[in-house]
């Protein structure tokens, strides 16, 4: 009995402190003597109403105390934790490589905290760790972490991106609730496990999200109150959406829902009062409670199904009570003499088995370069606007669920459209051949786009002053041309071949104009 209570005894040495905390240099530590380790811990004047800590805050690797030095190892639970009576006026915290925990409520109410980087020697974040932190603005993670504990970053409205590293295989409840100024994030593959409560709940701002291919279950009100999130796409791995994961979801309009689902619980889709299109590849129908979609107005929201399952569907409470049953089908993409051009469909294509046709999400445009970056993808999520590449003719596309990219500035029309400026001052450019230079083009206002092709949209004000010129990189890392995109076409632009003779009539090749390197297809 005695050697099982020692035992005890000294598996508990690294988490208690000394008698006391002691200050080194303005910071607060709890020392274990013995294993010569030394632990971040809080003011223990704080509660008297004494300042916390203030301004930027570096942790050091080691500390001395009495001749002995300590390896600085981890921050305590409610070490930097601003409770009433404390005050803060912390702005950023370094830590060092030392560090391998935080512990719960560490940083817990540090409204002032802006940045702050997590070594990759950190393997452990405590629930809490960064509650309310809403002044948080910048955050990079360990790339060591496997879990994201409960309430993490609950109520951190500074963060809008957040890159959750591949290590983590799960994530608890609350662990971003409320972080309202979100509005995008990519959750890993590596995730097995999301089926706590109110994860993203009340994130106001987001407007995309990329599920892994290994998840199983959505968890209940996950995404509840996500005000400004349009589509979502379900990964067919996904056997179970539990209650009220959507609820609230006021401007989601399309919903695509993996072949995998069994079982949709109570209010899962319920005040999607947006809600146009729902595709389901689940051959046989999932049960799906009578109030799944209640207050979604399924009435006139359009049910995408199986080919071979729509009169199941159309049988079947609650989806019998949608609009109109459609069956899912494969699209046909036309590639031009150009070998390039752009598209929008009207079902979730499946690009994955095939090289014929390479597609193009527009991720980024840089106004101070005038750079404009295209990155591939495997997946066309319906009414999502590409661009697309390939040997000219007819290509034949299936329909799938996969794995969108995002952010993507490209818009798409499946019916001919005026294209007018929305929400401010934007100029829509549109790619296309002029005088033997592709390129994107601006086009005035109120132009017309055909039907199946996709535009560009971009702030005007961000456009470059002193010529309304950029070029166009692929970067998946097998297309290396560069292209000219022009706002207006240049007659008079001289074409110089790789030797620098003029060339008055170009055709298909690499040429030289105004210094740039330009492709003709």
């Amino acid at each position: 009995m005695k050697k099982q209570l020692l035992l005890f005894v000294v598996m508990m040495l690294p988490l208690t402190a000394s008698a006391d905390a002691v200050e080194i240099n303005g910071i607060w530590y709890n020392l274990v003597g013995k294993a010569k380790i030394a632990e971040v811990t809080r003011n223990p004047n704080v509660d008297s109403g004494a300042e916390c800590y203030t301004g930027d805050i570096a942790i050091p690797a080691k500390v001395t105390y009495e001749s002995i030095e300590y390896n600085v190892t981890s921050i305590g639970d409610n070490a930097f934790y601003v409770g009433y009576p404390g005050r803060t006026n912390l702005k950023s915290v370094e830590l060092p490589n030392s560090i391998t925990n935080i512990g719960s409520s560490a940083f817990s109410h540090n409204k002032g905290l802006t940045s702050i980087i997590i070594p990759n020697s950190v393997t452990n974040i405590g629930s809490n760790a960064f509650y309310n932190c809403s002044g948080l603005i910048s955050l990079t993670l360990s790339n060591n972490i496997t879990s994201i504990e409960s309430g993490t970053f609950y109520g951190c409205s500074g963060l809008t991106t957040i890159d959750i590293p591949n290590g983590v295989t799960s994530i608890d409840s609350q662990a971003f609730y409320n972080c309202s100024g979100l509005t995008s994030i990519n959750i890993p593959n590596s995730i097995t496990t999301m089926d706590g409560v109110y994860i993203f709940s009340g994130c106001s701002s987001l407007i995309s999200i990329r599920l892994p291919n290994n998840l199983s279950e959505i968890g209940g009100y996950a995404f509840m109150n996500c005000i400004k999130l349009i589509s979502i796409d379900i990964p067919n791995s996904v056997t179970s959406i539990k209650r009220s994961a959507f609820d609230g979801c006021s401007n989601l309009k399309f919903v695509t829902i993996g072949s995998g689902i069994e079982d949709i619980k109570k209010n899962s889709f319920a005040n999607c009062d947006e809600l146009a299109d729902v595709y389901c590849f689940a051959q046989s129908v999932p049960t799906t409670v009578s109030d799944a979609f209640e207050n979604s107005y399924v009435n006139f929201v359009n049910l995408h199904v199986p080919a071979a399952s729509v009169s199941t569907y159309g049988s079947s409470a609650p989806w019998s009570d949608f609009g109109t049953k459609v069956a899912i089908t494969s699209e046909d993409i036309t590639i031009g003499d150009l070998g390039i051009g752009t598209f929008c469909g009207s079902n979730p294509l499946d690009l994955s088995g095939t090289e014929d046709v390479k597609t193009y999400v527009v991720s980024s445009y840089e106004s101070a370069t005038g750079q404009v970056t295209l990155t591939r993808t495997y997946y066309i999520p319906p009414f999502t606007g590409v661009v697309v590449k390939g040997n000219k003719g007819v290509h034949t596309i299936p329909a799938g669920v996969g794995q969108p990219v995002f952010p993507n500035m490209m818009k798409g029309v499946t019916t001919n459209t005026a294209l007018n400026k929305v929400n401010g001052d934007y100029t829509n450019y549109v790619l296309a051949n002029k005088g033997g230079n592709l390129g994107f083009y601006a086009v005035s206002d109120g132009s017309t786009l055909g039907a199946g092709k996709a535009y560009l949209p971009l702030p005007t004000a961000d456009l470059p002053s002193a010529a309304r010129e950029f070029t166009l990189i692929f970067d998946d890392g097998e297309t290396t041309e560069i292209m000219k995109v022009a706002s207006q076409e240049k007659a008079s632009q001289g074409y110089y071949d790789l030797q620098g003779r003029r060339v008055a009539n170009p055709t298909s090749g690499l040429y030289i104009v105004n210094g740039k390197k330009v492709i003709i297809k």
